[in-house]
């Protein structure tokens, strides 16, 4: 193709701004016009769109946005000047003139549904972003779009107008549309992917120019909009990467389940008990040059030991797995992805449906270096999976829709069948699609969902198969729903966030609540549990006329083990002792340099975990840095370095900065709230 080819094709595809996809539909949306009627000035202004359609558009009621879409559309002109596609008198005139404005509203396929039912928009939304990411329906998203629009076919959707309209009230009646906090959920049937429901407190239109101030205090000062009551934002769903406002939320202890599995499936039994010291000094990760909140003793080499901490002290103790989830201890976990290793919990997080939303999530979860578009090749941050301990606590951003699948997924026997909005597409001629069939994957074995599951009943107060839950975070769900449910509560630092995802065999809901337009904001604690109830109260209501399906019982060598190994002990031998007493009894030997001990310097001192454990597990040994002193304050692991470097603070250059400090509250009812902590990874 020529050059010319090529960029005809792009701007006949590139989004402007205002609904308009391509020069064509952006030409009549700001000037009533067509293309090859345009003036200098206006063809100017479109070319100065695709650098940010959204904040340079000239037709938004914000000062600084027009000022800012004339000053890029000047910058063209000089440009075109420049290379000499205009006379230098030509772009002096051109310049002084006002953007002068006609616009035209866009028809739009998902902003057009009925005044009474705004919140199927957000469905449609999706739906149309499915069917241009599906292949089965043309080579590239243009073809599938116009496919939809000219190719004839009835489609049924998935979307339960009775369910919708129940969820949309459990979700409405306990946050207004007019509140800047999002409170929304998803339900579908996780053995089909079926999307059930889709609800949040926001209505899907384009005409913004009534909502509320933006709770962003550099938006505000610019007299910004913020994201309530009218959006086109896809909350529930997610953007594409990078999109700030469609990444979701960190999930906090939610992704407890992921770790969970990524354990089960190493053969590490729920039976598994474990010392809950808090704060816990991290054995594997490291926490940055500067001392911060979840930081607990410096380093020889100048770094900081990662220390998180549970959220009281009542969850100090030695736990096994159903009672570490069901009460979401969190130095439970986090020693737990000490052992399975972090790589092994990215993997399955993706397994389970996990989609990675930000820049900095996607390049802890890909090993090597990856693209950061807003920075030069040169400063692109090499993030490793292997340093990313502070997964386990739920650090990453995703969606309502992602967490009802991995919910979905565990629920049923460990088979993900992706999201689907449809039930079923007919072509003219009578045929029906094979594209609005299930798409199901055995993505991990029954006996380890079935064993997640069992823990998955703790949190809301369900007896494990084994008797083995003693407390819930959220243990109204199961009279609320009244049938067999296991779930998840989570909450992130300083509540920016809250969530909870309940589930049963044939049904699940996730729900969140948090600002997308200012993450900072702490959730009050009176609204802490709101996703909770309108999520269970959702479950309930896409239970009713539903078979009850129960949960079934897991192998016993996954609840309480199976041809476990003693760890050997470590009397102050040296590291290739160490070793060979590790691989003799089954183990995969890892050295990690620890601190002061009994030891002697270089030897080693002890292992962790201790106890049984299937073989084939790996097992840190510690290398005294020498015998301990009396009353000495500072004795803190000294870890390897394939730990994250984190800042507290930024430092001189922009580098980003890995989310590992951040310590997610567990999950306490209203009244009991966390002291504030880090939240953000910051740059």
């Amino acid at each position: 193709m020529s050059k010319d080819e090529i960029l005809e094709r792009y701007l006949n595809l590139v989004y402007l701004g205002n609904q308009s996809y391509g020069v064509h539909a952006a030409a009549q949306a700001y000037f009533n016009t067509a293309p090859d009627e345009l003036t200098l000035e206006q063809a100017a202004m479109l070319a100065a769109l695709p650098k940010a359609p959204s904040t340079l558009n000239p037709t938004l009621e914000d000062e600084q946005a027009q000022t800012d879409a004339k000053d890029r559309r000047n910058y063209v002109l000089d440009q075109m000047v420049r290379t000499g596609a205009i006379t230098a008198a030509e772009g002096r005139e051109a310049k002084k003139s006002d953007v002068e404005l006609d616009p035209q509203t866009q028809p739009n396929k998902c902003a057009s549904v009925p005044s009474n039912k705004l919140d199927w928009g957000f469905f449609c939304d999706y739906f149309v972003q499915w069917w241009s990411e599906n292949e089965a329906f043309g080579e590239t998203a243009e073809e599938r779009l116009a496919l939809l629009s000219r190719g004839g076919y009835t489609i049924v959707t998935s979307l339960e107008d009775d369910l919708q309209a129940k969820a949309q009230n459990h979700v409405t009646s306990r946050l207004g549309k007019k509140n800047s906090l999002a409170l929304g959920t998803v339900t579908l049937n996780p053995t089909t992917g079926h999307v059930r429901a889709m609800a949040l407190n926001r209505d899907y239109k384009l005409d913004q120019s009534k909502n509320g101030p933006s709770s962003d205090p550099r938006a505000r000062a610019q007299g910004r909009k913020g994201s309530y009551p009218n959006t086109t934002v896809p909350l529930l769903t997610g953007a594409s990467l990078g999109s700030p406002a469609g990444a979701g939320f960190q999930v906090g202890s939610t992704f407890k389940l992921v770790t969970m599995v990524a354990a089960l499936e190493e053969g590490i039994p729920l039976n598994l008990t474990l010392k809950n010291k808090s704060p816990y000094p991290s054995k594997k990760y490291y926490a940055g040059s500067s001392p911060g909140p979840s930081t607990c003793g410096k380093m020889r080499d100048g770094l900081y030991v990662w220390c998180p901490k549970n959220d009281n002290s009542s969850m100090d103790i030695t736990a096994n797995m159903w009672n570490a989830f069901g009460r979401s201890i969190n130095t439970y976990f986090v020693q737990l992805i000490e052992m399975v290793g972090a790589p092994k919990v990215v993997e399955m997080a993706e397994k389970l449906g996990i989609k990675w939303r930000s820049y900095s999530d996607r390049d802890f979860s890909e090993a090597g270096c990856q693209e950061y578009p807003d920075l030069p090749e040169d400063e692109w941050p090499c993030l490793e999976p292997e340093r990313w301990g502070a997964l386990t606590l739920g650090v990453a951003d995703s969606t309502a829709m992602d967490m009802a699948t991995v919910f979905g997924t565990v629920a049923n026997d460990g088979k993900r069948c992706n999201p689907l909005p449809v039930v079923s597409i007919t072509a003219p001629d009578g045929s029906e699609l094979d594209a609005a069939n299930p798409d199901c994957e055995q993505v991990i074995s029954k006996d380890v969902a079935r064993a997640a599951s069992d823990a998955m009943r703790c949190p809301v107060a369900n007896r494990s198969f084994y008797d083995k839950c003693e407390s819930g975070t959220y243990s109204q769900a199961r009279d609320i729903v009244g049938k067999p449910i296991a779930g998840k509560t989570g909450t992130t630092d300083s509540n920016q966030a809250s969530w909870f995802v309940v589930t049963a065999p044939n049904a699940t809901s996730a729900g969140f609540i948090g600002d997308p337009d200012y993450r900072e904001v702490s959730v009050p604690g009176h609204l802490l549990n709101t996703p909770h109830e309108a999520a269970s109260y959702t479950l309930r209501d896409a239970l009713k006329g539903e078979k009850t399906v129960d949960f079934k019982k897991p192998d016993p060598a996954l609840a309480n083990g199976k041809n476990l190994v003693d760890v050997p002990g470590m009397d102050c031998v040296s590291p290739e002792e160490a070793e060979n007493r590790l691989r003799n009894a089954g183990f995969e030997p890892n050295r990690v340099e620890g601190e002061k001990s009994r030891c002697a310097k270089g030897k080693v001192y002890g292992t962790s975990p201790t106890g049984a454990l299937p073989k084939g597990s790996s097992v840190d040994y510690f290398i005294s840095t020498g015998k301990e002193k009396k009353n000495e304050d500072d004795r803190v692991p000294t870890v390897n370095s394939m730990g994250p470097v984190l800042l507290d603070e930024a430092p001189p250059t922009t580098i980003p900065v890995d989310p590992g400090q951040a310590t997610p509250p567990g999950d306490v009812p209203p009244g009991d709230l966390p002291p504030p902590g880090l939240h953000r990874w910051q740059t």
